[in-house]
C-alpha cells in the first residue's frame, strides 16, 4: 500500500474497550491493518492471549485526523498489517506537537490490558532477525558497533600475535607496536560498545545485546595479554 492509499484508503484499527482507544505494542507501537478480515482475525488473537472480550477491529473513520492525534499524543510509530513492518505517522501527517494532548496518551496507556505488550508483539510478528535489527539502527550507531566488533577483534589478534612472539628473540620488530594496538583498540572499542548499547537499548534490544557482547572480546584480549605475561 503507498502514501496515497495510507491516507485515503480504509484502515482498521486494533482497539481495547471502546471503538477509538488504540492497543499498544511496547507501550508505543499502534496497530493498523488495511483489511477487515486480517483486523479481525487479529483482535481475536489479542483477546484470547489477554484473556479479554474488550479488543476490536474498528474501521478509522479519518486516517490524517487519527495520524495526527497519534503523534500528538506522543505514539509515532504504527506496526502494518502484522508483517513486521513499522511505519512512522509522522510520514503520513504534519503536525505541531502540544502538551494538550498529555490527558489523552495517559488515558490510551491506562486502557490497556494488564497482560505486558512484550507478549502480543511475539504473538503478531516474529522477532526481527539480526540482519533486520542492524538495518534499523541510524548510522551513527552502525558505524560505532562496526567499530566496536572490528577493534575488538583487532585487540585479539595483537594479544595472540603478542603472545607469540613473547618466547622468540628474534622477533619481528613490528611486534613493539602490539601493546599500543591492543591498549587504543580496548579503548575505542568499549567506548564505542557502550555508546551504542546505551544509545539504543530501548528501541532495538537485539543490537544492544549485540553491542554489550562484543565489549566480551576486549576482555579475551585482556585475558591473552595476561597469559603471556605470566607465560601461562
Amino acid at each position: 500500500m503507498n502514501k496515497d492509499n495510507l491516507i485515503n484508503g480504509q484502515l482498521f484499527l486494533i482497539t481495547v474497550e471502546n471503538n477509538s482507544t488504540p492497543l499498544l505494542l511496547r507501550d508505543d507501537i499502534i496497530l493498523i491493518y488495511s483489511e477487515k478480515e486480517k483486523a479481525d482475525a487479529a483482535a481475536y488473537k489479542f483477546r484470547q492471549l489477554h484473556k479479554t472480550d474488550t479488543i476490536s477491529a474498528s474501521l478509522i473513520d479519518n486516517n490524517t485526523v487519527f495520524f495526527a492525534k497519534m503523534v500528538a499524543c506522543h505514539f509515532y510509530k504504527f506496526l502494518f498489517d502484522g508483517d513486521g513492518k513499522i511505519l512512522k505517522f509522522t510520514d503520513f501527517c504534519n503536525v505541531k506537537y502540544t502538551a494538550k494532548t498529555e490527558d489523552s496518551a495517559t488515558e490510551i496507556k491506562n486502557a490497556q490490558p494488564g497482560k505486558k505488550t512484550e507478549d502480543v508483539q511475539n504473538q503478531d510478528q516474529a522477532k526481527p532477525s539480526i540482519i533486520e535489527a542492524f538495518k534499523r539502527l541510524p548510522k551513527i550507531h552502525r558505524n560505532r558497533l562496526i567499530s566496536a566488533y572490528t577493534l575488538g577483534l583487532l585487540s585479539v589478534a595483537s594479544s595472540m600475535v603478542l603472545k607469540h612472539f613473547a618466547k622468540i628473540d628474534d622477533a619481528p620488530k613490528w611486534v613493539a607496536i602490539c601493546p599500543l594496538i591492543i591498549l587504543l583498540s580496548l579503548i575505542g572499542g568499549l567506548t564505542d560498545a557502550s555508546k551504542a548499547a546505551d544509545k539504543v537499548k530501548e528501541k532495538n534490544p537485539l543490537m544492544a545485546k549485540a553491542a554489550k557482547i562484543s565489549m566480551l572480546l576486549p576482555l579475551a584480549a585482556i585475558i591473552i595479554f595476561i597469559l603471556m605475561l605470566f607465560e601461562i
